[in-house]
């Protein structure tokens, strides 16, 4: 994995501390909004409407789904670690998580399911998680991306919205739900992306292409989902 933190050393440094937990890299910050996080591209990339321009950007809706045949609480209990997240991502973003701040989630309720998530973190309402990835490949040029989680219930789903990043507003919902197939019992994961593009009018005819980018890194995570999750599932001890 190409990551400053690896997954592993992201497990480890949670369990070590008491939540909520605060771990950034040192490094040059600058402010986004009311907060301060680092970026490595110039604060011009970051350009979103001012609260008094008159030109407006409209919501725009990107919708999938898939369906596993894993229980609903190892998936949901997968995708609620942020350390899973550049495993789902392609490989030629580079995605990596630069520093997590991690708020404790709810107590996971009692389960039936014979298998169970991984029974490491699970980023629980008010945590930020800061990523970064390469938006062309083959260039050293990052983008950093800092998302807090607004809303978190196990089992159902949770959302994150971006704090800091490209967008003039992100929001992304995770969603899962009991369902069986042809006598399998499994998990429908649902993912609702609403997003605002920066600049206007201009970046409203830009989301036709960031649509057509999302389509693809779902894709690609629709085609690794199910052996991670097959490589995540262990008998409860």
């Amino acid at each position: 994995m190409h990551s400053a933190i690896h997954a592993t050393d992201f497990r480890h440094r949670t369990r070590i501390f008491n939540n909520p937990l605060h771990f950034f890299p040192a490094g040059s910050t600058q402010r986004c909004g009311s907060r301060s996080v680092r970026r490595s591209l110039p604060a011009a990339f970051f350009l979103v409407p001012s609260p008094h321009a008159t030109i407006r950007t409209m919501t725009q809706r990107f919708t999938t789904s898939q369906w596993v045949p894993f229980p609903v609480g190892l998936v949901f209990a997968f995708f609620a670690d942020p350390a899973n997240l550049p495993r789902l991502m392609p490989a030629n973003l580079r995605t990596r998580i630069e520093g997590a701040s991690i708020e404790p989630a709810p107590l996971r309720p009692a389960s039936s399911d014979r298998l169970s998530g991984p029974r490491g973190i699970a980023a629980g309402k008010g945590s930020e998680i800061v990523i970064s990835f390469r938006p062309v490949p083959l260039t050293p040029f990052r983008v950093r991306w800092t998302a807090q989680i607004a809303e978190f219930q196990w089992n159902d789903h949770f959302c994150d919205e971006q704090v800091c990043g490209p967008f003039a507003a992100f929001r992304h919902c995770h969603r899962t739900q009991a369902q069986t197939r042809n006598g399998v019992a499994g998990t429908l994961v649902t993912d609702e992306i609403a997003f605002k593009m920066p600049l206007g009018f201009l970046g409203n005819g830009a989301g036709f292409f960031v649509r057509r980018k999302l389509a693809g890194s779902f894709a690609h995570r629709q085609e690794q989902l199910i052996a991670l999750l097959q490589a995540a599932s262990y008998p409860t001890l």
